[in-house]
């Protein structure tokens, strides 16, 4: 199957890129900056699917789907979108959107993303009479590590404990927290913890509060959410905020 990624930052298709790749399923990846050239690269390679931003220069997101739509061609979209451009999704649910993630999407969200893409081209093909490829399940084959790794973000605004993920990697706690000292380097807290400050500084660059921030990734208490980031960081969440700001 052949994928469009859109999106003006090199850094979002780099990872989407990746997580395409790391899929399984057979996915030739091709990239655009903008609407117009991801609508040139889906005419030219017959894309499956495309993936795109909703702000991007030239064509943005909406008019690369409405000239899809206008044009007949028969891809199934998903939608990166920030939190402020939300109500520009519904927008895109007029244009067939299959799905819509927001940024900062984990490489879960958007794995499954492309597998229930994959999964509705399959069927598009079915009824046109297509032959059809077949899409593996390689989820039963992941390694424990990697299992771990993708429920942690799929599930980062929650609290976590090594028990629940460990059930999840049908592994014991004892030999998942080895797994991570010996993959990671770190321990579980230690590497939950730090995947949850990152997320929070993607958001504090975009402007977030830290209040919002704190909800977000799972903090009840803002204060320790501070307290948290400090000790790791070395500077509070206002301060990174406004060094990146001004």
């Amino acid at each position: 199957m052949n994928i469009v990624v859109a999106d003006d930052e090199g850094i979002i298709r780099e990872g989407i890129r990746s997580v395409a790749n790391q899929a399984g399923l057979g996915f030739s990846v091709w990239e655009a900056t903008n609407g117009l050239e991801a609508l040139h690269l889906i005419q030219k390679f017959q894309a499956d699917i495309v993936l795109t931003d909703i702000r991007m220069p030239e064509m943005d997101g909406l008019e690369l789907l409405r000239n899809l739509k206008e044009n007949g061609l028969h891809v199934v979209s998903i939608i990166i979108a920030d939190y402020e451009d939300f109500s520009m999704v519904r927008q895109a649910i007029k244009f067939g959107v299959a799905e819509y993630l927001l940024k900062p999407a984990s490489v879960s969200e958007i794995l499954e993303a492309l597998q229930k893409a994959a999964q509705q081209v399959l069927q598009m093909k079915s009824k046109k009479g297509t032959p059809l490829s077949v899409v593996p399940d390689n989820r039963s084959n992941e390694k424990p590590i990697t299992v771990a790794l993708k429920y942690i973000d799929a599930n980062i605004r929650r609290r976590l404990t090594l028990t629940e993920v460990s059930k999840q990697a049908n592994v014991s706690p004892t030999y998942l927290a080895a797994l991570f000292k010996q993959k990671l380097g770190r321990t579980f807290l230690e590497y939950l913890i730090s995947r949850k400050l990152e997320i929070a500084c993607v958001l504090l660059q975009r402007g977030y509060q830290c209040q919002e921030v704190a909800d977000y990734i799972g903090y009840d208490n803002p204060k320790y959410f501070g307290q948290t980031f400090k000790r790791i960081l070395g500077e509070t969440p206002t301060e990174y905020r406004s060094r990146l700001i001004h």
